[in-house]
């Protein structure tokens, strides 16, 4: 009996040993290492915060942190060497960045972030692919994939979302907006859709429903999140974004080879199934003087009297609204009511309405004769009406 005893006592203790030797199997050789990188959606602004997250091998949190700051308004950051129970990483960003579109420094802070092995690189960039794959990546890996291969199928997910399909794809961590090649391209197109005109609240929403929409299946099957994407992108002006970021990097002294991002912007319109269901511009139903006759729902009036002309557009876009007469009829306008507009003289039944300052309200007071009108909305700041309208008044 005590023999007995013994041996099961034995079988015990060789159990918890090969057990103890399992989970010690699962874990890499503490690493020491050190990090640096950018930050970017535009560059992010120096001050930003920076956590270096320590993750064991099923990407749960070790506990480890390690907190350092951006250096420069490149997005620059840099850690001192660090010691890791396994090469995965979590990387959080927190701060104020420069808006490529608007090309004005944010007014409120965003967080960004990366999932990276730091086993291939010490080079570890956080920008908007990294952010949006992070949900996928961890799902994909507790459904038993390998952390390469959970990484580089979010990544290719995240870019059919924007109907880019590139097999070769180089690690998100990699990118860099600031260095000409077709991956910081793809890059740059998917941050300045993602931007479009909204503000910082409305970025981070619309990635947070994005990452939260594909995690599953890899696929973002919210039309309207799609919708919301193509609405901003066909605003995109390519040669303005560029120009913005140009003018900020030679701010600090940088001369950056910015890589061909247009042709993405143009793909993604022309293959996309989204489908644009709005505008960036607010045309209310009333302004302060009655119905307003830029609501795009309006083509008739019988009012006969005093309407508005209302309309408020995002920073980093622009609005020109034109009137013409088809019938000969006048209109007219009173100037002590203009609030934002700036307005030309009439010339051959035709007048030209500018809005003066993105994110105010334009407005005035104005009235028609009877007759048929033409409303031309010149929202991209072209030669060429987005939209035209007929107006009857009666």
């Amino acid at each position: 009996m005590k023999a007995k005893v013994i041996l099961v006592l034995f079988l015990a203790a060789m159990c918890l040993l090969s057990c103890k030797k399992e989970a010690q199997n699962h874990q890499t050789n503490p690493t020491q290492k050190s990090f640096s990188g950018f930050v970017q959606k535009g560059p992010f602004i120096v001050g930003t915060s920076i956590q270096v997250i320590g993750l064991n091998t099923d990407l749960s949190q070790t506990g480890l942190i390690y907190t350092t700051q951006i250096s420069n308004n490149r997005g620059l950051f840099q850690t001192g060497n660090v010691n890791f129970s396994s090469p995965y990483v979590c990387l959080r960003a927190d701060g104020f960045y420069f808006n490529e579109v608007s090309g004005l420094p944010s007014n409120s802070q965003i967080t960004l972030y990366a999932l990276a092995d730091t086993s291939s690189t010490a080079s570890l960039n956080v920008n908007v692919i990294t952010n949006l794959a992070r949900g996928r990546i961890e799902y994909l890996k507790s459904h038993g994939m390998s952390f390469y291969n959970a990484k580089r199928q979010a990544e290719r997910e995240v870019l059919r979302v924007f109907s880019i399909t590139k097999n070769d794809f180089q690690a998100a961590e990699r990118l860099d907006i600031s260095n000409y090649s077709e991956d910081n391209g793809i890059l740059l197109a998917i941050s300045a859709v993602l931007q479009g005109f909204r503000s910082e609240s409305e970025l981070i929403e619309l990635m947070t429903n994005i990452s939260t929409d594909i995690k599953y299946d890899g696929v973002l099957n919210d039309t309207l999140l799609g919708s919301k994407l193509i609405s901003h992108a066909i605003f995109m002006d390519t040669i303005k974004i560029k120009a913005n970021l140009i003018s900020r990097y030679n701010s600090i002294g940088i001369s950056p080879n910015l890589p061909p991002f247009g042709k993405y912007l143009r793909r993604f319109m022309d293959s996309t199934a989204y489908h644009v269901n709005g505008t960036i511009m607010t045309y209310p139903a009333l302004g302060a003087y009655g119905p307003n006759i830029l609501d795009l729902s309006r083509t008739v009036s019988t009012n006969g009297g005093v309407c508005s002309l209302a309309a408020s557009f995002p920073k980093g876009s622009g609005l020109k609204i034109v009137i013409r007469s088809l019938t000969s009829s006048n209109w007219y306008y009173t100037p002590s009511t203009s609030q934002n507009w700036a307005v030309d003289i009439i010339t051959n039944y035709r007048q030209t309405f500018t809005g003066i300052e993105a994110g105010r309200l334009c407005d005035l007071s104005i009235y028609f004769q009877t007759g048929t009108y033409v409303i031309e909305y010149y929202e991209r700041g072209g030669n060429v009406p987005s939209r035209t309208k007929t107006l009857i008044v009666s």
